[in-house]
């Protein structure tokens, strides 16, 4: 039981530290702490099951890029053309896959542009010897 108390006090003065706290908020702190603990200290510890990951609904600016096969830039103007719909977090864009997939879908397929390769000028022969 005191290893409990001894835990609640530390939990409590870390909670106190970290903002302004008056004499009812840290006692009702330490009654929550202590009943939590209490709780797990009773249930014994429990062994959580990692639960699978789900796919994500919604990416960022850069991922939907990476997807349409275009440069950040260009998803950054399709939002603002109101071609693809996104929402603000913070300071970055965050695009639903069903939208990045429904734009593809309209977009056009890119052609590979052949490399272009320059040639050097064919020079009379007398330009060459005078190097």
């Amino acid at each position: 039981m005191s290893s409990i108390l001894d835990m609640t006090v530390e939990i409590v003065k870390a909670q106190a530290a970290q903002r302004r706290m008056g004499p009812r908020e840290i006692e009702e702190a330490i009654r929550r702490t202590a009943a939590a603990l209490r709780a797990v200290a009773a249930e014994g510890t429990p062994q959580e099951q990692p639960t699978p990951a789900a796919p994500p609904t919604a990416v960022t600016a850069e991922q939907a890029a990476r997807r349409l096969g275009v440069t950040r830039l260009t998803v950054y103007k399709y939002i603002r053309q109101g071609r693809l719909p996104a929402t603000r977090q913070g300071r970055s864009y965050v695009v639903r896959l069903e939208d990045v997939a429904a734009l593809r879908k309209t977009l056009r397929p890119r052609r590979g542009r052949p490399a272009r390769v320059r040639r050097r000028a064919a020079r009379p022969a007398a330009a060459r010897r005078s190097r």
